[in-house]
């Protein structure tokens, strides 16, 4: 949102070192950084498929890394897991991208499981960037592949249990808080320091897989809460003498971090409870520009009274749905929260084109897919990509511990009434979090946490017009103390849309090139929603 060893392998060329950038390849397998060796192993390991490995140049293995970096009396260590992507060009730049995942808990590694071969890979989000320069993915300490992963399965049993039970909001978060709270007492009986998973730890990781890897100045993108790890290894890496005795510095320095991709902007000053407003805003943008638009408002008179009514007709009578959970059927009652849960995915997704025609479809039962997708969809996957006990232990330490409760009471008084419900069950950003937070096992951390980055790193920002979790406003904040920003906000777009369609691609291919130029950023005026009216 620390060092040791770092065991890096290649998957195929096994006489690359995979310690040096593409340009300086070594016959050595084990390279020394410090009292630090770096190793091999293979990249099935992550159970990626063989085809996969065989037709990327890639590179796998762990980082090891001390639990805490700044207590020199812990010799805990974790490891993290780490795949090197090589650039593809035969005289590739130097700087490689690290991607720094979302969450905070989402994990990179564990995404290639399912790839089959190197065209699905060109696919993704990193395809535009690898031919010029090589890619370094690596799950966060606590995270997915890496070890310990602070993974709850208490959590998401407690959500798989209660799909088909229906009770008021805050009867349901007084039980997730017990689920969390039960997983939060495992992970400590187990030995496990939660205190220990925080994004200035992470900081300090960066630093030493730098290190590891051989590689100079390299170039940070960060998604959702990958922003807030990007900004904040700004912030670190910039600490001189002068910020006060008591302040502990993390490993690394500014002048190795060339350039800066944040995108789905979630910065140290942006306060989660507000969450519920930026979902209010993204069902508000979403009326207008249907009614701007001749096609879908003629299609769609009365969207927005329609899916005030479908979200009451659910709350009043939610539908049954059987859905297959692992092998089992499970029954999985929609109601009106599970709907708005389900909807608010696909703004992120940067599906809102869908939006106004499964509203209308489903309220005149017509066609009630989105129910289906809804119940598919919804709570029970919510846990897929994230440990959760790692995002607990970042959120609650410089997130949801640091917010006024005066502040969190006002924002729920500006919530308005269909989304009351959703406000208070949703995980990330629901005003009961502070009472699972100060029990959850983890310090307050110090007012600096939650301010603004100010940095004259050249960074780009890229903000989703239909953002609902990091809206353009969260861009325009964190830019507020960028000196050399470039900032571009997609029209037709959710969360994260950097590398997700061909134009924001282009402007982040062409910002790497030359991060001190203004990039040609034309493309977007030509990116606008195309409502699916049938």
């Amino acid at each position: 949102m620390s060092i040791g060893v770092l065991l890096l392998s290649a998957c195929n060329d096994d006489d690359d070192d995979v310690s040096t950038p593409s340009s300086q390849a070594s016959s050595s397998q084990t390279t020394t950084t410090s009292q630090f060796t770096f190793g091999q192993t293979d990249c099935q390991q992550f159970d990626w498929q063989e085809d996969f490995v065989n037709e990327m140049e890639v590179k796998c293995g762990y980082l090891t890394v001390p639990e805490d970096h700044f207590d020199s009396t812990n010799d805990h260590t974790l490891r993290l897991a780490v795949a090197v992507f090589k650039a593809t060009d035969t005289n590739p730049a130097t700087d490689p991208v690290f991607y720094l995942s979302g969450g905070p808990g989402g994990t990179i590694i564990q995404q290639f499981k399912e790839f089959s071969n190197a065209t699905e890979f060109q696919d993704t989000m990193f395809g535009p960037l690898l031919p010029k320069r090589d890619v370094v993915l690596f799950d966060q300490r606590g995270v997915g592949a890496s070890l310990p992963a602070l993974e709850c399965s208490e959590m998401l049993d407690f959500t798989v249990e209660n799909l088909d039970k229906l009770m008021p909001p805050n009867e349901y978060m007084t039980l997730y808080i017990e689920a969390a709270l039960a997983c939060s007492e495992r992970l400590k009986a187990e030995g496990q320091n939660l205190a220990a998973y925080t994004s200035v730890q992470s900081v300090s990781d960066i630093e030493l897989l730098r290190q590891a890897l051989g590689y100079g100045q390299i170039n940070l993108f960060g998604v959702s809460y990958g922003v807030r790890l990007a900004l904040t290894t700004m912030r670190e890496w910039a600490l001189n003498d002068d910020l006060g005795s008591g302040r502990k510095e993390a490993l690394g320095t500014k002048d190795n971090i060339r350039a800066v991709i944040i995108d789905g902007v979630y910065p140290p000053e942006m306060v989660s409870y507000t969450l519920v407003l930026n979902v209010e805003r993204a069902f508000n943008l979403l009326f207008a520009e249907c009614q701007a638009d001749s096609a879908c408002s003629q299609a769609f008179p009365n969207l927005e009274t329609e899916f005030y009514a479908l979200v009451e007709r659910l709350n009043e009578q939610p539908e049954s749905v059987s859905v297959e959970i692992n092998g089992v059927t499970k029954l999985v009652l929609v109601d009106g929260t599970v709907l708005i849960e389900f909807i608010v995915q696909l703004f992120s997704s940067g599906q809102m084109e869908l939006i106004p025609f499964l509203i209308h479809s489903t309220y005149t039962k017509e066609n009630e897919a989105l129910i289906q997708f809804a119940a598919e969809d919804g709570r029970h996957t919510s846990f897929g990509g994230e440990t959760a006990g790692m995002n607990l232990s970042v959120q609650c330490y410089e997130d949801l511990l640091l917010t006024p409760q005066t502040e969190i009471e006002a924002i729920l008084a500006q919530t308005p009434d269909y989304l009351k419900e959703f406000a208070i069950r949703n995980r990330e950003g629901s005003p009961r979090l502070p009472e699972l937070c100060q029990q959850w096992g983890v310090p307050v951390a110090d007012y600096f946490e939650n301010e603004r980055v100010y940095s004259d790193i050249p960074t780009l920002i890229v903000s989703g017009n239909y953002d609902p979790l990091t809206p353009p406003s969260a861009g325009e904040s964190a830019a507020q103390g960028l000196n050399y920003n470039y900032s571009i906000v997609v029209p037709n777009s959710g969360h994260g849309s950097a590398t997700e369609k061909s134009c924001p691609a282009s402007i982040s291919v062409a910002f790497l090139d030359n991060p001190t130029n203004t990039p040609d950023t034309r493309c977007i005026d030509n990116m606008m929603v195309e409502f699916v009216i049938q």
